[in-house]
C-alpha cells in the first residue's frame, strides 16, 4: 500500500509511524511476558512441557584487568529474552 503510485506522503508517513510504534510495543518487556504466557498456554494445549533450554553460545574472550571479576551469567529465561527480542 505504501508503494502505490497514488498515495499521499502524509498517509505514507502515518502508516510508517504506526508500524514503528507497533514494533516498539512488541519489543517491550510487557509484550515479552505476554509471549511467555501464550507459549505456556499453547504448550498446555498440546500437552508438552514449556521450558527454556540454555543456548550453547561460546563466551567471548575478554581481557580482564582483575582476577576477581566473574562472568555474569543470566538465567535461561533472561538470555532468551535478550537473544530474541533485543538483538534483532
Amino acid at each position: 500500500m505504501v508503494q502505490s503510485q497514488n498515495i499521499d506522503v502524509s498517509g505514507a508517513v502515518e502508516m510508517i509511524d504506526k508500524t514503528r510504534q507497533a514494533m516498539v510495543e512488541m519489543r517491550s518487556d510487557k509484550r515479552f511476558q505476554q509471549a511467555l504466557v501464550d507459549a505456556h498456554d499453547l504448550s498446555n494445549n498440546i500437552k508438552t512441557e514449556a521450558e527454556f533450554q540454555e543456548t550453547e553460545v561460546r563466551p567471548l574472550k575478554k581481557k580482564r584487568h582483575y582476577d576477581y571479576e566473574s562472568l555474569d551469567d543470566a538465567p535461561p529465561k533472561e538470555m532468551h529474552a535478550k537473544l530474541l527480542f533485543f538483538l534483532f
